[in-house]
């Protein structure tokens, strides 16, 4: 059972980190230099 939820949490954490990671390069490449 606790590795299904360590299993859980690192599924989220990683598709969190995904998500940020790409709205952050989407931001900076908008930005004109």
């Amino acid at each position: 059972m606790l590795d299904a939820v360590l299993a859980g949490a690192a599924a989220a954490t990683s598709s969190v980190f995904v998500v940020a990671n790409s709205l952050r390069l989407r931001r900076f490449a908008s930005t004109p230099t």
